[in-house]
Order: structure tokens, then sequence, then C-alpha cells
């Protein structure tokens, strides 16, 4: 599922609509990586299980994402 949904978040910067999935208004990255509330935004029990603390489970979620981000900067994503 988490898989899923950080694709979801990384095509927008496929499609060159941000340089980063937090500057989306929408996305929900900036409630899980950043600790941002949002109302309508219930997290998955996957995420809860990636630490006890919101700390931890953001600095988890966003592990993935700097690898595929440097690899944007070079001009290829995959997967």
């Amino acid at each position: 599922m988490l898989t899923c949904q950080r694709y979801i978040e990384l095509n927008l910067v496929r499609a060159d609509m941000v340089e980063h999935p937090g500057e989306y208004r929408w996305s929900s990255y900036r409630a899980n990586a950043d600790g941002e509330t949002m109302e309508l935004l219930t997290p998955h029990p996957q995420y809860i299980e990636l630490g006890k603390i919101a700390t931890d489970r953001q600095h988890a979620y966003i592990k993935p994402y700097s690898d595929r981000l440097c690899l944007w900067i070079g001009g290829y994503i995959s997967g």
C-alpha cells in the first residue's frame, strides 16, 4: 500500500507539476512526511507500523523518497 501511495505522490513530480511531492496542495505527503494535520486523512495501518512515534514514522516514510528524488534530479525516476 505504501508503495502505491508513494507512486501516486511522485506522479506529480514526474508530470512536472511540482518539484517535490510536498509542494502539491492536496498531496498526503505533507501529512506522512512532515506531520501536517489533514482532517480528511486517516493514516493507513502500514504507515502506523513504520514507527512507535510520529517522528520515527515520518523518517521511515521519507527514506525511499530521498533516493527517488535524487534520481529525478538526474532526469529519471524508476518504478
